[in-house]
């Protein structure tokens, strides 16, 4: 079983070593709640390596009891996230989870 802060520390490690993203700055992490399932609200800053582009990502991630992981991103320009993060957190508690624990127990 993955914890939410598991799954968080997988996601910065993937940002480092398959976007090659540098300069990693978490701005905000809380717990919360998607459609009822606990979850991990984040944001985090970086710089492409490569191209010097600067983004800003906000991620909702839940892990529901049959661990099934359910995520919502928001990936923008800094400049853009007055305009965007409102949109993003209305769609975000607009989100529905109509089958938690589907996943069948492989034993």
């Amino acid at each position: 079983m993955q914890s939410l802060e598991e799954d968080f520390q997988v996601g910065l490690q993937s940002l480092k070593e398959y976007e090659g993203a540098v300069e990693i700055k978490v701005i905000e992490k809380h717990q919360a709640s998607l459609s009822g399932v606990p979850a991990l609200t984040t944001t985090v800053t970086y710089k492409d390596s490569k191209s010097g582009q600067e983004w800003l990502s906000r991620d909702v991630t839940a892990i529901d009891e049959g661990q099934i992981v359910y995520f919502i991103e928001l990936k923008c320009d800094p400049r853009d996230k007055k305009l965007l993060l409102p949109i993003f957190e209305q769609i975000a508690r607009s989100f529905k989870i109509s089958c938690r624990g589907s996943r069948e127990d492989p034993s």
